[in-house]
């Protein structure tokens, strides 16, 4: 059975709503989400591009998103009243790739919303070298207990921000990474993640590796 909810619905489920209210994988919903260098996860399949941020009109020309390539190239887009376009080159961006898991960064105090289909199962994603946005792909709060990232190294110099603070995981268990670098025995911590917040996964090695995405109900 497919079931779209209404908008008052769908934002009763992101403030709280028992996840057994949701009756299939397949419900339609959007996300607002606003703050300047706020960082944002696409918790939706929705067309997979950068159309999938909406929310704006002819008024918010300038708001503006960074979003982070596969291989860690970080670019801007910029609304311009009626789409998205490539800050730099001025181009039409609307095709540009944005993937249910995928993270980007607001810049300005406009809000957006991104919308799409609730779809159950976390997600595979590549970690490149350098920063990669990604986050909370679940329509529910989750925590970095959810989140994994194969060959993580924290003594090498990997680690995951979170707003301003950067953790590490190191034998099953989470840490602030100053504390971790710095105690003899560091604080296990526990870390929400809001529906659909975004978050940074710091590689420092040339050589990819993969992150499991919270995503499932």
């Amino acid at each position: 059975m497919k079931k779209t909810l209404t908008m008052a619905a769908v934002a009763a489920t992101f403030a709280g709503m028992a996840v057994a209210t949701i009756e299939t994988t397949n419900v339609g919903g959007y996300l607002e989400k606003s703050g300047d260098k706020s960082l944002v996860c696409n918790p939706f399949n929705g067309t997979g591009t950068i159309a999938d941020i909406g929310g704006l009109g002819s008024g918010d020309s300038g708001t503006t998103v960074y979003l982070v390539s596969d291989t860690g190239t970080a670019t801007a887009y910029e609304w311009d009243g009626s789409k998205w376009i490539n800050a730099t080159t001025r181009a039409d961006a609307s095709a540009t790739t944005l993937a249910r898991g995928q993270g980007f960064q607001l810049s300005g105090n406009k809000t957006v919303a991104v919308s799409g289909v609730v779809t159950e199962g976390n997600v595979q994603a590549s970690v490149v070298k350098g920063n990669n946005f990604y986050g909370n792909a679940a329509p529910v709060a989750k925590s970095l207990a959810n989140l994994t990232i194969a060959n993580f190294n924290a003594d090498r110099g990997d680690y995951v921000r979170v707003g301003s603070s950067k953790y590490v995981i190191s034998g099953g268990k989470w840490y602030e990474r100053s504390n971790y670098l710095s105690a003899d025995n560091p604080t296990e911590v526990s870390v929400s993640l809001a529906a659909g917040e975004g978050i940074v996964i710091y590689r420092k090695l040339a050589a990819s590796t993969t992150a499991t995405l919270p995503g499932s109900l």
